[in-house]
């Protein structure tokens, strides 16, 4: 575990959950949104035979993904490089070293922590 991150998933005050270096963003106006990546150059794609690895960490090569049980609940979708989670019922996301967090249904952006370093002026990724 690493000291920088609580083991239980936090609730951000614009909604975000975050737990470990993932970001789960909730979409809002879900209806308009879905309707609008139907066609054209932001159409969702879903992904096929997807193992519910929503990211895997480049450091520790552990993952955050959906619990195998709620695999049925959940869509991973992309649009160009944005990542999305369309959770239909409450879903566990799953992690070695964070405790499991039950995410409520909605559509969800998925991103990343980034780390501002004010010395260089530069931001990054955090990774765990």
């Amino acid at each position: 575990m690493h000291e920088c991150y609580p083991k239980d998933a936090v609730k951000l005050l614009n909604g975000t959950w975050q737990h470990g270096d993932v970001l789960f963003k909730p979409v809002e106006e879900f209806e308009k949104f879905m309707e609008s990546h139907k066609s054209g150059y932001n159409k969702f794609e879903q992904e096929r035979d997807w193992d519910g690895v929503i990211l895997e960490g480049s450091a520790t090569g552990n993952a955050h993904r959906v619990a195998p049980k709620d695999l049925g609940s959940v869509e991973f979708l992309k649009s160009w490089h944005t990542q999305y989670l369309y959770v239909k019922k409450a879903t566990d996301i799953v992690h070695e070293e964070h405790n499991t967090h039950t995410l409520p249904p909605g559509l969800y952006q998925i991103d990343r922590v980034r780390m501002n370093d004010h010395f260089t002026n530069k931001t990054h990724f955090v990774y765990d």
